[in-house]
């Protein structure tokens, strides 16, 4: 004899359409959480572009595969842009397809948000990254601008 509950369909249509408005309202106020630190990061001085990696929850790590969720600040035009896309580490010709954070599906867009910390740790490690980069640079140049012959009365 089963001991589950009779369901009762239009009991379970009614409490659905109840809480529409409620998961309505809190998808909202995420989106706009999402607005406020796009906001932020494109006013943050020393901003770069920068990717964070997560855990992707159809390919959990113990499958020892590739495939992570992958959270973007990047330029596009002027304006700075939060993207996310599937990302397939382990396969060399798989090109991310990057889409506005914004109209990620609500299961990814609730963990890449709880990434936003990550993705600030990126930013700053590129930022570092390009410091460096950029001291190299220069002093490369200064060393080829010091080899170059003088010019004559100029």
């Amino acid at each position: 004899m089963s001991t589950r509950q009779k369901l009762d369909p239009p009991n379970i249509v009614d409490t659905i359409r109840a809480n529409a408005d409620v998961v309505r309202q809190a998808i909202n106020h995420l989106n706009e959480r999402i607005r406020r630190f796009s906001d932020y990061l494109s006013k943050l001085d020393g901003r770069t572009e920068a990717i964070c990696y997560l855990t992707h929850p159809d390919y959990p790590e113990e499958g020892g595969c590739g495939k992570c969720l992958a959270l973007k600040l990047h330029r596009e035009g002027k304006a700075w842009i939060l993207s996310w896309a599937a990302e397939d580490l382990e396969d060399a010709e798989f090109l991310a397809e990057w889409k506005p954070l914004l109209e990620a599906p609500l299961r990814y867009k609730l963990l890449l948000v709880a990434g936003f910390a990550d993705l600030l740790q990126s930013i700053a490690n590129t930022n570092h990254k390009l410091e460096s980069e950029i001291t190299t640079a220069v002093e490369a140049y200064d060393e080829f601008e010091a080899a170059l012959p003088k010019m004559e009365g100029k």
